[in-house]
């Protein structure tokens, strides 16, 4: 709650910022990383993930980068469902065996409002989940939940193309960005 409010600094801002769930650890080493963003009419923070409620978009944008100061992951979408907001079957940090994570991840896959195409991962082959997290802006009781898989992990100073970011689509996003916020 507090974020929705306040700045990374801790300062009060009626947009608030993106943050991650207090009950996952904060080095995204949990297998379930919940990260909540408002959905802004400017497109910023999470808007995007709110229109993957169309499958071509869906589609479209299956690749997601997170960059950290550690290392980079680039994630591959598995599904997106609409929930209730006080839904608390989503946030959960760990799991207490393999088998528990991968029903967790089919169960999410299950509710999807949309069919990925091409189709992910099966469940039982998930080891880490990201769940983006964003308002519905038409019914404030919902959330709209981008669940994405860990397809590859890249550590600050290790070789190799591992989940660098393709300049393409860093491209494309510095584009997509200045045109929202202009």
């Amino acid at each position: 709650e507090y974020y929705l409010h306040h700045d990374l600094y801790g300062n009060y801002s009626e947009y608030g910022t993106i943050f991650l769930d207090a009950r996952v650890p904060s080095d995204f080493s949990g297998q379930n990383n919940v990260l909540y963003g408002h959905h802004m009419a400017d497109g910023s923070m999470f808007a995007q993930f709110a229109q993957f409620t169309d499958a071509a978009t869906f589609n479209a944008h299956r690749t997601v980068y997170i960059l950290t100061p550690t290392g980079n992951y680039k994630l591959s979408t598995f599904a997106i469902d609409r929930i209730e907001e006080t839904d608390t079957t989503v946030v959960v940090p760990n799991f207490a065996s393999a088998a528990e994570l991968s029903g967790y991840a089919q169960t999410r896959m299950d509710a999807s409002l949309v069919t990925p195409n091409p189709a992910s991962s099966p469940a039982s082959s998930i080891n880490q989940v990201f769940a983006f997290s964003t308002c519905d802006n038409s019914n404030d009781f919902y959330r709209f939940i981008t669940f994405a898989e860990v397809v590859d992990y890249q550590p600050v100073g290790a070789s190799g193309s591992g989940s660098s970011v393709n300049p393409e689509d860093a491209a494309s996003v510095d584009a997509s960005v200045g045109e929202r916020v202009a």
